[in-house]
């Protein structure tokens, strides 16, 4: 059976479920690739191709190219097998809007302060805690300090600044004031 033939139901599937999350025409791409083999052979060889008939065409021939390089020998009447074939569908998605807030511009207040090990210079230090669900965009504080997310925790150096930019990413401008 021709391989473009038993792709047809790959294809249609991965059209279908591009389609189901709003990706369709010339924003999906299709790749196509089959595992091939001589008959009796247990190793594979994937090799990539196209809808196109001329790429159909050179399927054995491609296969034979690789197969070469791989094991230094082809089989010039072999019968090569069809043992995958694979449809890959790839959907080019619209950019994400940027989401921007608006700057507050104040430098933020700790929620509490904990006794930390900072480093053999400093040793144990009280650091202000701040949590970093209610930080936005535009607050500040230098270092040294902690902040509590909730699936982490970052600490601030002492020479470091910390300020929330626009999008509510957290920037640490490491090593960016002069010692205390």
């Amino acid at each position: 059976m021709h391989p473009q033939a038993r792709s047809g139901g790959f294809e249609r599937q991965a059209r279908a479920t591009l389609a189901q999350e709003g990706v369709e025409g010339d924003r999906c791409t299709l790749l196509f690739a089959a595992d091939l083999r001589y008959k009796g052979q247990q190793s594979e060889i994937t090799v990539s191709f196209s809808e196109s008939s001329q790429q159909l065409f050179d399927l054995r021939s491609t296969f034979e190219e690789l197969h070469h390089r791989q094991f230094d020998h082809t089989q010039e009447q072999g019968i090569i097998e069809v043992v995958k074939l694979r449809v890959a569908g790839i959907g080019k998605l619209e950019p994400v809007a940027k989401e921007s807030f608006e700057l507050v511009a104040q430098e933020a207040k700790p929620s509490a302060y904990r006794k930390v090990w900072v480093d053999s210079t400093h040793g144990w230090m009280n650091l202000p805690i701040l949590d970093g669900a209610p930080l936005h965009a535009g607050h500040w504080f230098d270092g040294p300090a902690i902040v509590n997310e909730q699936t982490t925790t970052i600490l601030v150096g002492g020479r470091d600044r910390a300020s929330v930019d626009p999008s509510g990413n957290l920037v640490i401008e490491v090593n960016s004031r002069s010692a205390a």
